[in-house]
């Protein structure tokens, strides 16, 4: 955890907290544009002068939280005494009594501070009031004093800054309003508390000098900083919100990949559906070459074997018929051979044909000579992948 604390002097403290609440360093920097460059995913909390911030408490209707940060301005206006569109609210937590506490700050100069970070290429999670980061006890006080300034945390969220001189006349003004606490935890850093001056309150005081937890509430900062002033249009993008954004391109992909993938199927279901309109009406022009009388097409396959078989019955008793029958049968192993003419003639068939090659002429010989039958071929013409030659079959003697 990273915490940048903007002091009214425009200068800033910088801290490094680790997981133990441990403050592992510490700069000063005279501008904030000096300050490291964190990865914007870090847990980077800004402490706001305090002295720039009011505190107060108002009864608000039951509404939605967008709506509150718009209706709160003009509720609290009286109290104030301010333009309400001047002022930027957050809200806290609702006290026992109904009423809601809520932060009060300059919108313009607030938005100024927020321009100032993100030039600085700096992007909190958190922006709060400098007082409620003080190390706190419920029923005590905390009180930090540090470059003329006082940091008072009474409640876990609320508080005031004032200057050093004020400090004793603000804390009775509290009493005046809050119950007393139990006692006051002083923390020395750069300045020396004067504890006789505290004795008029009649609260003992506990003086606390420097340690490696430093003065911050560091459990409760790293988990839930109080009043939250980056709300609403203000609120950072956080890991949960790049990890939605991430889910939501996810679930877009899979929706656009699932209606691809039904798209596909519909246009596959169209092609196929043309295809087998096409192949119904070649079979149909087929059917009705071989069987001219009929006018439907019925059990295609039966009756086409069965013509089959019954020319083949009549193939037995036909030299023509068996020797073509056997051609037609080895041809089929070769689709790259295509028949020009048939003649049948002194028992032997002669075929014109078209090829790419010789090789391929001369795998069907073999193939015919494999079914006993005598073969002979001779180019008629050659070109470039294509050639025309004539072959002539017949049965062995």
């Amino acid at each position: 955890m990273f915490i940048l604390q903007l002091l009214n002097d425009k200068t800033a403290d910088w801290f490094e907290i680790n997981d133990a609440g441990e403050v592992i360093s510490r700069q000063h920097f005279s501008e904030i544009s000096q300050c490291p460059k964190v990865n914007p995913d870090a847990n980077l909390i800004v402490l706001y002068p305090g002295e720039k911030i009011s505190i107060v408490t108002a009864k608000l209707p039951k509404m939605r939280a967008s709506e509150k940060l718009q209706a709160i301005p003009f509720v609290i206006e009286e109290q104030l005494a301010d333009n309400p569109e001047a002022i930027l609210v957050t809200v806290g937590d609702t006290n026992t009594d109904g009423a809601t506490i809520i932060g009060v700050t300059d919108k313009a100069a607030f938005e100024t501070q927020i321009t100032a970070l993100h030039d600085a290429n700096l992007y909190p999670r958190s922006l709060i009031p400098d007082f409620l980061a003080l190390s706190w006890e419920a029923e005590t006080w905390s009180v930090l004093v540090q470059n003329q300034m006082a940091i008072v945390r009474t409640d876990f969220q609320n508080g005031f800054s004032v200057d050093a001189q004020n400090l004793l006349f603000f804390l009775e003004l509290q009493l005046t309003k809050t119950k007393k606490p139990t006692k006051i935890i002083c923390w020395q850093e750069n300045n020396i508390i004067d504890q006789v001056a505290f004795e008029k309150l009649h609260i003992p005081i506990e003086i606390r000098g420097e340690s490696k937890y430093g003065y911050f509430d560091a459990k409760n900062l790293s988990i839930k900083p109080p009043l939250n002033f980056l709300q609403g249009k203000y609120r950072p993008k956080t890991q949960s919100s790049d990890l939605r954004k991430n889910w939501m391109m996810c679930a877009t992909s899979g929706a656009a990949l699932i209606t691809f993938l039904f798209l596909s199927q519909i246009a596959q279901w169209i092609y196929f559906q043309h295809q087998a309109i096409a192949l119904e009406n070649k079979v149909t022009e087929v059917y009705r070459t071989l069987f001219p009388n009929s006018k439907d097409v019925l059990e295609p396959h039966f009756r086409t074997a069965s013509l089959l078989k019954k020319y083949t019955a009549a193939a037995q008793d036909s030299e023509f018929l068996k020797v073509f029958g056997i051609a037609g049968k080895t041809v089929l192993a070769f689709p790259s051979i295509h028949t020009q003419s048939i003649q049948f003639e002194n028992h032997q068939l002669t075929l014109t044909v078209n090829a790419k090659n010789v090789d391929v002429l001369s795998e069907w010989s073999q193939s015919l000579r494999a079914q006993d039958m005598q073969v002979s071929q001779r180019v008629l013409s050659t070109a470039k992948d294509n050639l025309s030659a004539e072959m002539t079959v017949k049965e062995n003697s």
